[in-house]
């Protein structure tokens, strides 16, 4: 091929591309890649409202009824256990008050907030009673038996020296209640305590707890069992001589979670050396039980024909005492 043919078949070929570009301006490539993003963004958007759900409203699920975790308990007095209460169906949407209650409060005591209550079982005489929990209109009952504990503490003497040869009385108020009265002489300044556990307490703790006569601060002294501890020492002074105002003294005995309380209530006193009772003409008048200086009731029968009745008071130590007859009248008696 001649050098001018060449030359003619390449200008007609550049002819050729410059018509093409004419024919495909640049702005068509523009809008058709506009057109092919505007596309996308509306398909993601799309894409987006679908995934997000609409809100529905809240299915209500009543309420049909309230459960106890058990039906029965079996307590001993002094303990404490807990009781918890579903409500049925467990999903329920309901949020009623909810209540507990004792029937008998003397036996078994209910202290609930929400569906969880602590029972408890008082010293006392123990019995049956019935714990109920009401939630709207639906209710259920735990029945409780309670039987009577028997004291870890089976013991304690309360003595003058650590040697236990001159004691002080101590008289418990009402059997199974746990309290009592310790008489100690006004003159004393000096108590010692020895308690005593049951053989098959092993692990107790027994603590004393008063104020302290001195500083008027609360304290604590641990005691070893059947061992003698002083009450009024460094470590804790109950009492001082011719202090005659009563005094509480607690012992508690703890094992594991339970702890027993012994309430004890400490009076000044002195005692009488000698009584003797005579009549309007001089007799004497018998009486009963034999005087002792620690017995503190005595019965006398009196004949109508006799117009009154004189006693003879000695005391065992110079002091003062208060006299009450029949709880009515009180005289001082200088002896």
């Amino acid at each position: 091929m001649t050098k001018k043919k060449i030359q003619k078949k390449l200008a007609w070929f550049l002819a050729w591309i410059l018509a093409i570009s004419v024919s495909f301006p640049q702005n068509a490539y523009a809008e058709a890649e506009t057109e092919t993003v505007a596309q996308e963004e509306t398909s993601a958007a799309d894409a987006v409202d679908d995934s997000i759900p609409e809100e529905q409203e809240e299915e209500t699920v009543s309420l049909e009824g309230i459960r106890l975790s058990t039906s029965s308990l079996v307590m001993k007095t002094g303990e404490q256990k807990n009781l918890t209460a579903t409500l049925l169906p467990e999903n329920t949407t309901e949020q009623p008050e909810i209540t507990w209650s004792s029937d008998d409060t003397d036996v078994v005591q209910v202290t609930g907030e929400g569906t969880s209550a602590v029972v408890t079982a008082p010293e006392g005489e123990g019995g049956t009673a019935v714990i109920t929990v009401t939630a709207g209109d639906y209710t259920a009952s735990c029945r409780v038996l309670v039987t009577v504990q028997e004291p870890m503490l089976e013991s304690m003497i309360f003595m003058q020296n650590s040697s236990g040869s001159n004691r002080y009385e101590l008289t418990e108020a009402e059997e199974g209640v746990r309290e009592y009265t310790l008489r100690v002489p006004e003159s004393t300044n000096v108590v010692y305590v020895r308690p005593q556990l049951r053989d098959d307490v092993q692990d107790a703790q027994i603590t004393a707890k008063f104020t302290d006569i001195t500083s008027g601060e609360e304290v604590s002294v641990d005691l070893p069992t059947d061992e003698v501890t002083s009450l009024t020492s460094s470590a804790g002074r109950l009492l001082k001589a011719y202090n005659i105002q009563p005094v509480e003294l607690t012992l508690e005995v703890t094992e594991g979670s339970y702890t027993e309380v012994h309430k004890i209530h400490v009076v000044r006193g002195t005692y009488l050396g000698s009584l003797q009772i005579t009549d309007d003409e001089g007799g004497e008048v018998a009486y009963t039980p034999t005087f002792k200086k620690t017995v503190y009731e005595y019965s006398v029968h009196v004949p109508s024909s006799r117009k009154y009745l004189q006693m003879q008071l000695k005391g065992a130590e110079k002091t003062s005492t208060v006299l009450t007859v029949n709880g009515e009248k009180s005289f001082l008696l200088n002896i």
